[in-house]
């Protein structure tokens, strides 16, 4: 069994951010992290004060999670274009959303195809860590799982930290105020950006970001 190679930290950190791959792939996890902090926060508001009924919350998550859970079983592991492909649905999903924001067979057709693209981001995303560690090995030398991971790792949660305070910051732009019965235009406006305008904005930045690390070669 040949012995693995030691490298000292700080050279190996300067090497692994040398590595174009690398930095996509923390960067798609910040990113993505940031829409699902949005659009997970931001559903009970869009419930209560867009579509009128925050009981509704509840079905509208369960539209959600269902195909996650289902097309999951579906994906194979290994396949980056599934994951590009899973979130061409996500931006589908919102499309139609904002295309009938208050009708509710659209906004429920909207958050199946958003969890067809949840599915490919938790069936494929942590996989291809693996592809950027073998790529790094192959190309530097350097074989580093464990700080590759913990990295990548510190982008999702950086990711999770952002949505859910730019939640809060984004409400109070708008003049939300949780003990009116009314919101003024501006809260809902606000509301519909978190839930709707933001997140596809998101999508559209991942997606360039993912074209990218499909071009390993």
């Amino acid at each position: 069994m040949t012995e693995k190679k030691k490298t000292h930290p700080i050279k190996t950190i300067k090497i692994l951010c040398s590595n174009k791959y690398f930095i996509l792939i923390t960067l798609a996890f910040a990113i993505i992290y940031t829409s699902l902090g949005l659009t997970g926060g931001s559903r009970i508001y869009y419930a209560k004060y867009v579509l009128g009924n925050e009981m509704i919350n509840s079905t509208m998550t369960l539209f959600n999670y269902i195909p996650t859970i289902l097309t999951i079983m579906l994906i194979p592991i290994f396949a980056k274009k599934a994951l590009f492909v899973g979130f061409l649905f996500y931006g589908a999903g919102l499309i139609l959303e904002i295309a009938g924001p208050v009708n509710l067979p659209m906004i429920y057709g909207g958050l199946v195809l958003q969890g067809i693209g949840h599915a490919a981001l938790y069936s494929c995303l942590f996989a291809i860590v693996g592809d950027v560690v073998d790529y790094s090995e192959w190309k530097d030398g350097i074989r580093e799982e464990g700080l590759t991971y913990s990295v990548t790792s510190f982008g999702q949660k950086i990711g999770t930290g952002l949505g859910t305070a730019a939640l809060g910051w984004i409400l109070a732009a708008g003049n939300y105020n949780g003990t009116a019965a009314v919101q003024p235009d501006s809260a809902i406006f606000a509301i519909k950006s978190l839930f709707l305008y933001l997140p596809l904005a998101i999508t559209v930045v991942v997606l360039i970001i993912w074209y990218l690390f499909m071009g390993i070669d």
